[in-house]
């Protein structure tokens, strides 16, 4: 254990303030073991883990939900706050590898998450190398009905030649940023028959000749396909770069993984998206696409895990519980089609702010996500009840024993030290590094 503080500690100090260190050991100090329920463990994955051991498979799993997994307010980034080397899930991942010695890779990228446009995106994944006209793109709305899994897609503009660049050893692999060698490269998109106009999707490294593409023209069904492209050799530090070919429309992607052939991994991919809730993904009304979230998950994706983090919206939105425990399981049973599913409550929300309901409120979706995992037979970290504790109350009088929002603050879990600005509704660093390590725990069981 005392190695897991050492290295987890040291996770850390690349990004958060040296002030704050203490704070942050004495918070982690009180959380030793994960306060998960285990209804039944997690058999596919755990097998499937096994094979990566062995090294006879890949395993592929799949972060869904809200802004939190993506994360937001998980470094101190200039005005931003936001980075994906942050994020929790890229965090499980590098501590997988360096704690446990198990090959799990965060090598990819998963749409937009919601984050706006294309040079905000770059400032939030430093891995990405974008020019003239790649921008976001959504059919509908980023947030709204067409949502592809991991929100918005990205576009090449029409007749822009300009390669969409994606170096995995940069610098959002954290501690350090050592060299990340791939020769494969997965690429999740609409595929043949969007509609006329659109392009080829070509693939190649290091401003080589294309190796593949991926045909997005012509008329007929709309296929959602997982594309592999490979440079055939040994793997080495490879830039992909994705470029639009005979487009008058241009050409897009939802997501890549990128990844070395000869050496098993659990691939992380993180699919949150700001501002989602549990019915953007479920039941998006006018979504009708193969690339419909539940439809490409199960259909396209095919997890062998999903983690599920989605609660603070929803909570926020007032949805009727019984509306979101039929959301939420409609969620769970898309991943159980080909893998296991792990749930992680949200963090508390601010109810001093407008829109943030009251604790005893809050409690209420916690207990109905405990429900729907004992039902299904899931297992669940409730990390809200770790940082709130009991609450006592009800209405503008519902308190945390541990003090909720404001002792939260003081004791590091909010990102508002040195000046930054302080997140009503999200963690800060020190709380996401101590997510990060009940998690990577929990997966190693």
């Amino acid at each position: 254990m005392k190695k897991l503080f050492a290295i987890a500690l040291s996770l850390l100090t690349a990004f958060a303030p040296a002030q704050a260190q203490n704070i942050w050991v004495a918070v982690q100090a009180r959380q030793l073991i994960p306060n998960f329920t285990l209804n039944g463990g997690l058999p596919h994955w755990q097998a499937c883990r096994a094979k990566v051991i062995g090294g006879t498979a890949n395993c592929t799993v799949l972060i869904i939900g809200e802004s939190t997994p993506r994360g937001w307010g998980a470094m101190f980034n200039g005005a931003l706050n936001d980075a994906a080397s942050g994020a929790w899930p890229v965090q499980v991942a590098v501590q997988l590898r360096q704690i446990y010695g198990f090959n799990a890779q965060a090598n990819s990228i998963a749409g937009s998450g919601n984050v706006g446009n294309m040079a905000t995106f770059a400032a939030y994944d430093t891995r990405v190398v974008t020019a003239n006209n790649w921008t976001i793109y959504s059919v509908g709305a980023c947030s709204g009905n067409n949502v592809f899994a991991g929100g918005c897609s990205f576009e090449a503009a029409a007749n822009d030649t300009t390669a969409f660049e994606f170096n995995p050893k940069n610098t959002t692999t954290y501690p350090s940023a050592p060299t990340v060698p791939t020769n494969t490269l997965d690429v999740y998109s609409l595929n043949v028959n969007l509609s006329a106009g659109f392009g080829n999707l070509s693939v190649n490294v290091n401003g080589g000749s294309s190796l593949g593409t991926i045909n997005q023209s012509g008329s007929g069904a709309v296929t959602y396909t997982k594309t592999t492209i490979t440079t055939g050799g040994t793997a080495v530090d490879n830039t992909w770069e994705l470029t639009c070919t005979s487009a008058a429309n241009g050409c897009f992607f939802d997501a890549i993984v990128a990844r070395n052939s000869a050496v098993p991994e659990a691939s992380f991919i993180d699919m949150g998206i700001g501002g989602a809730t549990v019915e953007l993904w479920a039941t998006p009304t006018s979504c009708n696409s193969p690339s419909c979230p539940l439809t490409a998950i199960q259909n396209t994706y095919k997890p062998d895990l999903c983690i599920i983090q989605d609660q603070g919206n929803d909570q926020s939105a007032g949805t009727v519980i019984a509306t979101y425990k039929t959301n939420y399981e409609a969620i769970i049973a898309a991943c159980q089609a080909s893998g296991d599913a792990l749930i992680v409550t949200s963090q508390p929300s601010n109810p001093a702010f407008s829109g943030n309901p009251t604790y005893d409120v809050q409690q209420t979706y916690v207990a109905a996500q405990q429900q729907i995992a004992a039902a299904m037979n899931v297992p669940i970290l409730d990390w809200w009840t770790t940082m709130c504790g009991t609450v006592s109350g009800t209405g503008s009088g519902s308190t945390c024993s541990r003090g909720g929002w404001t002792a939260g603050i003081a004791n590091g879990w909010n990102g508002s030290f040195n000046g930054e600005t302080q997140d009503v509704d999200h963690q800060g660093p020190y709380a996401y590094a101590v997510l990060a390590s009940q998690v990577a725990q929990i997966l190693m069981q």
